[in-house]
């Protein structure tokens, strides 16, 4: 997760203006899909089918950067109101 953290940090350089989350969902989001779809590679290539790889692990890093976009995307149009 330390790489992530370094691309935030650059991200917040160029999101200086719209503030902190707008450079940290696509980070985050970006290292959570990353993961998920490693978890699909595991599943279909080796046949990890293991709790901790197929499991509810494996939803939360697909499905998060969903939610965090969402919560972005309401963070933004409650500021231009």
């Amino acid at each position: 997760m330390g790489c992530s953290h370094g691309f935030v940090g650059l991200l917040c350089l160029k999101f200086r203006d719209t503030g902190f989350w707008t450079a940290t969902v696509p980070g985050i989001g970006t290292f959570s899909v990353a993961a998920g779809l490693g978890h699909v590679y595991e599943m279909a290539v080796h046949g990890n089918y293991a709790p901790n790889n197929a499991g509810p692990v494996m939803y939360i890093d697909l499905f998060c950067p969903i939610i965090l976009v969402l919560l972005l995307w309401l963070l933004q149009r409650k500021r231009s109101e």
